[in-house]
């Protein structure tokens, strides 16, 4: 389904934040310090990754490793603070509890919205660079730090 050999790795220093679509990027690691995936790090949350050979790139040619988007929440709440401050459904301050998740902002209920996305990382062996594959549409919005909550911020407009 993901047939990496229909695209071709772009050389890049590192990943584009807001990586999206059919994208190749090959991005070179330092193999002493042993942070291979630390170097493909972007601004998606993606689900643990797994060891993921194909016909075409079996474990004899290297490491190859998929993960999938973890997909995101939005608050449902059209009266929600955050809605009225930023002007859009909050996606980042999420509260989960057991089986419950809540907008941190105002209690509400949290809908999750599934994402397709897909990430592959090829590792060739004797190489000091990993190719990195995305696959597919993000649903869900690029992770930035953290938007300080709203409560706090009316205190420092006061």
């Amino acid at each position: 389904m993901y047939d990496t050999r229909s695209l071709t790795p772009k050389p890049v220093e590192k990943l584009p934040n807001n990586i999206n679509g059919n994208v190749a990027l090959q991005l070179h690691y330092d193999n002493k310090e042993r942070q291979k995936m630390k170097s493909s790090q972007d601004g998606r949350s993606w689900k643990r990754y797994h060891k993921s050979y194909t016909y075409y790139f079996k474990s004899s040619h290297g490491t190859r490793l998929r993960a999938s988007c973890k997909g995101s929440f939005r608050c449902k709440n059209s009266g929600c603070p955050y809605l009225k401050y930023y002007n859009s459904e909050n996606s980042q301050r999420v509260l989960k509890e057991g089986d419950e998740t809540n907008c941190e902002e105002c209690g509400g209920e949290m809908e999750f919205i599934h994402c397709d996305a897909v990430k592959i990382w090829q590792f060739p062996r004797d190489k000091n660079f990993v190719n990195v594959y995305h696959f597919g549409d993000h649903t869900c919005p690029v992770i930035n730090k953290p938007y300080p909550q709203v409560i706090k911020l009316n205190q420092c407009m006061n």
